[in-house]
């Protein structure tokens, strides 16, 4: 795989000292409160909105600039390396709420401690991609043999997730244009129901597709590698325009943004099938 949307590789140092920047104004905001940085006239602080950007692009430039010997394998490692992060987080997100949705329903205190659902989750995804990044570089050097990327079978969990899914999006749609249906789901349906939206989307951009193959594969690590940038693009703006309570809706949006983007790219890039492939299709059915 070419190397693709990369910085140059003198962005990596760069983006070491931004993520060390970061995590100096991350300490000064949790730990030093009194602590008055970047104040403006109306004694707002904007230590963590700044700590929060250099975090975020100290840690994509460390993780997307080039290497030295940058090349297709290592582009292919790379955004492997993306994909299993992306998942992951998403399944230790998915975890998470399930811990804190069990305290809530047994009314257990002690889980609500071992749950962690805060800010520092947004940064879980890029921190995961550099550790497993460089450790399958690591591997590679050592001779070990590359990972492949595992993706759950086509049948039966696409074909069910995704009428799920579409179901979701009807509903969130009907929400958003009436308000009467947003008062009935209140009244009617338990919140812990609406977990089941991002479990599909994880199972679905966890899926393959119906004939998946290599050219598939690089066209679903490149949609994944677009949906992180635009994801994490919007964060930033949100970080700096959004407060209160709405930027805790922010974050909890966190959960569901990076799948439907994917989604949204990566069957905007999908090839569209030849003629005579959907002959020979047509002729296995």
């Amino acid at each position: 795989m070419k190397p693709y949307l990369l910085f140059p590789i003198f962005f990596r140092p760069i983006g070491i000292v931004l993520a060390l920047i970061g995590l100096v104004f991350g300490y000064i905001y949790l730990f030093q409160d009194k602590v008055l940085i970047f104040a403006d006239h109306g004694s707002g602080n904007f230590t963590d909105e700044l700590g929060t950007t250099c975090e975020v692009l100290g840690l994509i430039f460390i993780g997307f600039s080039r290497l030295k010997n940058e090349d297709e394998r290592t582009s292919g490692i790379r955004l492997n390396a993306l994909y299993w992060a992306v998942v992951s987080d998403l399944i230790f997100r998915f975890a998470n709420f399930g811990l804190l949705s069990l305290g809530n329903w047994l009314k257990i205190g002690f889980i609500h401690r071992i749950a962690v659902f805060d800010d520092l989750e947004i940064f879980f995804p890029l921190v995961i991609f550099i550790a497993r990044f460089y450790f399958l570089l690591y591997s590679a050097r050592e001779g070990r043999k590359e990972s492949s990327l595992f993706l759950l079978p086509y049948k039966p969990y696409l074909l069910i997730v995704k009428s799920i899914c579409i179901l979701f999006f009807i509903l969130i749609w009907a929400i958003i244009q009436f308000s009467a249906i947003d008062d009935l789901i209140k009244k009617d349906l338990p919140t812990e129901l609406f977990i089941l939206f991002p479990i599909c989307l994880l199972i679905w951009i966890w899926s393959k597709e119906k004939n998946e193959t290599t050219d598939i594969e690089k066209v679903r690590l490149k949609a994944m590698h677009i949906a992180v940038y635009i994801n994490y693009f919007l964060f930033l703006i949100a970080t700096w325009v959004i407060y209160g309570f709405a930027y805790l809706q922010v974050l909890i949006a966190g959960l569901l943004s990076i799948p439907i983007i994917y989604l949204a790219v990566f069957y905007l890039l999908l090839p569209v099938p030849k003629i005579d492939q959907i002959e020979t299709e047509t002729m296995t059915l």
